[in-house]
């Protein structure tokens, strides 16, 4: 069926079958990246510590989007929909930390 017959007959729609071994792979890497966290977060990268762990969340979240909540195998629309998503949360994002940054600004 074409990706158009999912906005007609939603029931209809075509299903993809994850195989056991993807969310094995996708288990074992967020175990990994957890691992990771924990060891960056003992380490001295100065002020790039919380850049790698929101880094290393960012990636995490993204793993979990796109293989556990099927993303990857859904339609435009819906991958279009959490992109713009992500884009609203930057934005906000980085109004929150310019006026973080700039609050104080003269004042050193």
């Amino acid at each position: 069926m074409s990706e158009h017959s999912n906005l007609i007959d939603p029931e209809h729609a075509d299903h993809h079958i994850v195989s056991p071994l993807v969310y094995v792979a996708v288990y074992l890497t967020l175990l990994a990246c957890t691992g990771i966290t924990v060891w960056a977060a003992y380490q001295e990268f100065g002020i790039f510590n919380p850049v790698i762990a929101v880094g290393i969340a960012c990636f995490k979240g993204v793993v979990v989007i796109l293989w556990f909540m099927h993303v990857l195998y859904s339609t435009k629309l819906v991958k279009l929909t959490v992109f713009s998503g992500f884009l609203t949360f930057l934005v906000l994002i980085m109004m929150t930390m310019l006026d973080y940054f700039t609050r104080a600004w003269g004042r050193w």
